[in-house]
């Protein structure tokens, strides 16, 4: 396989197939959607690309962000590539390869 990705629905398999791809040097993409707090914080640190809607960047966050704001407090947790989806107000992102 050349990458990996998932969604919060079977967190279970979720983490198995996200920590294999890390395992092996693929990219490890978590399609992150509204779920629990637990589920969300049991996934993201497995992943190298966080790909959040603004609901579920909220619930991580645990307080109201715009999704811009999301994704730096995202970002500032993680070492991953992270975008957060803010419907039709558009995505904002932060790589850290490359620093924005």
């Amino acid at each position: 396989f050349d990458a990996v990705l998932v969604d919060v629905r079977w967190p279970g398999a979720a983490a198995l197939a996200l920590s294999a791809a890390r395992s092996t040097g693929r990219p490890a993409i978590l399609d992150a959607d509204t779920a629990p707090v637990e589920v969300l914080e049991r996934l993201l640190p497995l992943a190298s690309h966080i790909i959040a809607s603004e609901p579920a960047a909220r619930i991580v966050c645990g307080h109201a962000l715009d999704p811009e704001s999301a994704c730096a407090d995202l970002a500032s947790r993680t070492d991953a590539f992270v975008a957060v989806t803010g419907g039709a107000a558009g995505t904002w992102w932060h790589d850290p390869a490359t620093g924005r």
